[in-house]
């Protein structure tokens, strides 16, 4: 497999809760990743994980997360999503009239100072949902797939 290094990337969670990595390849920006069985993703799935077993995926990666400050913070990502998220205005401007902008720009502003908390940090997903969880057996339990990894608070933040 030319370009591909056998390696773990230091920056990924430590923990049974994510797959490891067998290989990366750094110029197509490409991970191999071993494989999670039976690992159904949880937006196809019949079953619904318990809350206990979701809860457990979520301090599990808090926990196991390798803090690195070259991650963006929560507000660093609010920032950049309401910014590429304004671009909807222009496609559509009849989306004024759903969500007038200072209604978009009072949630820009509490979002950002929710993140801002000064508490200490902790290893963040990014992009928790459904199809990037999948089932890893009963032994394993859920398992977390395609991060967007991002420094924010523990979730015990209080509310704006």
């Amino acid at each position: 497999m030319p370009g591909w290094r056998s390696r773990r990337p230091p920056d990924l969670w430590e923990t049974a809760h994510t797959p490891a990595v067998i290989a990366v390849d750094e110029q197509l920006g490409a991970l191999l990743i071993e494989a999670v069985e039976p690992g159904t993703p949880l937006d196809v799935s019949a079953v619904y994980p318990t809350v206990e077993s979701v809860a457990g995926l979520v301090t599990s990666l808090h926990a196991g997360g390798r803090r690195d400050r070259a991650y963006p913070s929560v507000a660093q990502r609010i920032g950049y999503l309401f910014d590429s998220s304004a671009t909807l205005y222009d496609r559509n401007p009849d989306l004024l009239a759903v969500v007038p902008t200072s209604f978009y720009e009072c949630g820009r502003a509490r979002a950002i100072r929710l993140a801002r908390h000064d508490v200490s940090a902790v290893l963040l997903h990014g992009d928790l949902t459904p199809g990037n969880i999948m089932d890893g057996g009963a032994e394993r339990g859920l398992v977390a797939i395609i991060p967007l990894r991002a420094l924010a608070t523990p979730p015990s933040t209080p509310s704006i």
